[in-house]
């Protein structure tokens, strides 16, 4: 498992920073909500306290030769004959573009089964091509399928905080609630001394909370540990209704991390 270590430095005891993450994107895909995904490239960008993690299923990368491939659920815009004949290309194109205006903000990349069956079966490696366009020349970005990114906050003549996130785009079924919440609780507790928990790969949105004593200074003191499943940003495609899956509601989810009062919290965001 892959650790990004990322130092921030902040001038103000006032600032306040917010990770967003967000996955399931299924650009090539017609439902996916790619004016959701733009808005959102824009209010990170604008925000000078703002990073973002992205989780995983950044395209659909369904080719011609996919059995799940489906010519009602191509957008417009692939529809060109260079597209089409490379159409892992063109949509890995078409992502690196709309991310390309955050990518200085950007700690980390999650690796999805989209990208990983791509690679599998054709030997087409998507997510390092993403990786690559929008490495900075400064910070690692590769996750892989799963990772670890550690935030170390630090101030000119204060003390240091270090946030901890597990991040994965995620692996099993959870077509339930309560089966998404065992899942993301098996999450939680699967490495030690972490922070925030993020999950994708469910089509579905879950915040849980979980207090843990830790070690302090003569005494031990309370933590509350976040576990977020992060909701897609892609409408009901057309195989789950054949699967007759639940209705999806898009959006993404915010870590707030307030260095002076050493507080982290966490909120689900529709869409």
């Amino acid at each position: 498992m892959r650790v990004i270590t990322r130092h921030i430095d902040h001038p103000s005891r006032s600032d306040v920073y917010r990770v967003y993450a967000f996955g399931d994107l299924h650009l090539g895909n017609i439902h996916s909500n790619e004016t959701a995904l733009r808005m959102l490239v824009k209010r990170i960008e604008a925000d000078d306290n703002a990073y973002w993690i992205g989780m995983g299923d950044y395209c659909d990368f369904i080719n011609l030769h996919d059995p799940r491939f489906d010519p009602r659920d191509i957008p417009g815009w692939l529809m060109g004959g260079d597209e089409l004949a490379d159409i892992a290309r063109a949509e890995s194109d078409h992502i690196a573009n709309i991310l390309a205006p955050i990518k200085t903000k950007c700690l980390g990349l999650i690796a999805g089964n989209h990208e990983e069956k791509l690679l599998q079966h054709s030997e087409c490696d998507a997510y390092s091509r993403l990786v690559e366009a929008l490495a900075d020349g400064k910070h690692d970005h590769r996750l892989d399928h799963r990772g670890i990114v550690s935030l170390v906050f630090s101030r000119q003549g204060g003390g240091g905080m270090t946030v901890n996130l597990y991040a994965t785009h995620g692996s099993t079924s959870g077509r339930t609630q309560g089966a998404a919440a065992n899942n993301l609780s098996n999450l939680m507790a699967q490495v030690d001394n972490i922070d925030v928990v993020l999950q994708a790969h469910l089509h579905k949105g879950q915040h849980l909370q979980m207090a843990k004593f830790r070690p302090a200074r003569n005494k031990t003191r309370a933590v509350t540990i976040h576990g977020i499943t992060i909701p897609p940003l892609v409408t009901d495609m057309r195989y789950a209704e054949s699967k007759d899956s639940a209705a999806v509601s898009e959006g993404y989810a915010v870590i707030t991390i307030d260095h002076d009062k050493r507080r982290i919290s966490a909120a689900l965001h529709t869409i």
